[in-house]
């Protein structure tokens, strides 16, 4: 068996603190908010954080959920980042209904 580097890639749950980090970066500033280093650094990282991945998801539903006309604005919808982030939450949101069903 050769030998390579698998075994280095990210994990789910790296990849997704790593996104949920990068939404963060992007949204929080547009609130006048400071982004805080650790989720700064994770949004940097290949491997995130997956130690506080809960938390910030927890973090950006809170502000999805409390204002979501900052999500799908037009100006939001005409960036990259801001069509990202409206597709992982429509994502989230499905996930959940999805949960609540079960």
């Amino acid at each position: 068996m050769p030998c390579n580097c698998d075994h280095l890639e990210p994990t789910k749950w790296e990849e997704e603190s790593v996104k949920v980090a990068k939404h963060l970066c992007y949204l929080l500033p547009k609130l006048e908010t400071r982004v805080p280093d650790d989720v700064k650094r994770a949004a940097t990282d290949l491997y995130g954080n997956v130690d506080k991945v809960h938390i910030w998801t927890a973090m950006l539903c809170g502000i999805c959920n409390a204002d979501d006309d900052i999500i799908y604005s037009l100006d939001a919808v005409r960036s990259k980042e801001g069509r990202r982030l409206a597709a992982w939450w429509d994502d989230h949101q499905q996930a959940d209904l999805e949960k609540q069903a079960q």
